[in-house]
């Protein structure tokens, strides 16, 4: 996965290890470096090992949206589950297919899906709706059943104590990682020019809240006295 992050997404975007944003889980003292470590280097002989061992036979498929760098990703995964032994088909359908398709848990729609979450500052608004059992058929498919990640998830949702509330989410996310449950693959970066005029301007993690003029941080300003100087006829000249 980070080849092909890097091949397809740099430099606009960079491999994620977690559901959180590399953002949201340093702000949280998430241990990013851990997470790091999880995923496995590639080994075509282990993968027609698990296979065999898993008895699969039929053709793995691999739904994807319309989205040009999903597809790509989602071709690069077929073809290493086919050097694996292994049939595998990409499907590319329309957002209105996909959010249906998507959540169905139903073997003729989809294997294995790439989809793509946002959410705020909170690992809540990310791990509840990608892992909990209450979004199954709603806002994921993957019907991952782990009652212990679940009372974690439900633990956290319950207590307002920050330290906690980080140790239950770690728990849930590492044990879901760990678990093969997801694979994180990428995230975009949000970028935005301004000149430096422009005061208390701050990106948010949300990008559907960008660009965001007014923030508890203050809200945003122009300090351009120079063109206003000029306008009203008090410049040099």
């Amino acid at each position: 996965m980070d080849e092909a992050v890097a091949d397809f997404l740099a430099p606009i975007g960079e491999r994620e290890y977690s559901p959180l944003p590399g953002e949201v889980a340093k702000r949280w003292g998430m241990p990013l470096e851990e997470w790091r470590e999880i995923p496995v280097d590639r080994d075509t002989s282990r993968a027609q090992q698990l296979f065999s061992e898993a008895g699969m036979s039929t053709e793995i498929e691999i739904l994807v949206p319309k989205d040009p760098k999903r597809k790509e990703i989602g071709r690069r995964l077929a073809t290493g589950i086919r050097e694996a032994g292994r049939r595998a088909s990409v499907s590319p359908v329309s957002w209105t297919a996909f959010l249906e398709k998507h959540v169905s848990g139903s073997p003729s729609d989809y294997m294995i899906y790439i989809d793509g979450t946002h959410g705020g500052t909170d690992p809540d608004s990310f791990v509840y709706r990608i892992l909990h059992r209450d979004q199954e058929g709603k806002t994921q498919g993957i019907f991952y059943d782990n009652e212990e990640v679940m009372e974690k998830i439900e633990q956290a949702r319950k207590t307002t104590d920050r330290e906690k509330r980080r140790t239950l989410y770690e728990f849930a996310i590492t044990k879901a990682l760990r678990d093969r449950a997801l694979l994180p693959a990428y995230s975009y970066r949000n970028g935005f020019g301004y000149k430096d005029t422009v005061e208390n301007f701050r990106i948010h993690p949300n990008a559907q809240l960008n660009p965001r003029l007014v923030s508890p941080d203050g809200v945003v300003s122009v300090d351009d006295s120079d063109f206003l100087g000029n306008l009203l006829g008090g410049g040099d000249g």
